[in-house]
């Protein structure tokens, strides 16, 4: 299995649903030795102290693209990367774009 997640509410200083995000991946990076694929903006900055937890199984992929065009290049990636579950948990358009 390779999960995709949806990490555009990571970057700075997240709140409510990039804090949910961060305690997510630090449990899965502690926890599990399961390959995982972050996607966020272009020019976005991830925390470099959540990045320093992840395991060499965490590859970063950054995509260009602003509101319903970023989840349209998104869903062009996943299948391209072989993503088999992807965790969407801040916007239904990802459902929409991604099969």
């Amino acid at each position: 299995m390779l999960l995709g997640i949806d990490s555009r509410e990571l970057s700075s200083h997240p709140a409510g649903k990039g804090q949910y995000l961060t305690r997510l991946l630090q449990s899965w990076f502690l926890e599990q030795d399961l390959p995982i694929i972050l996607y966020f903006k272009q020019g976005q900055d991830l925390p470099l102290l959540l990045l320093e937890q992840a395991s060499s199984k965490v590859r970063l992929v950054s995509v260009s693209g602003r509101g319903p065009l970023w989840h349209r290049r998104v869903a062009k990636r996943l299948k391209q990367d072989g993503v088999t579950v992807f965790l969407a948990a801040l916007s239904y358009q990802s459902a929409i774009w991604n099969p």
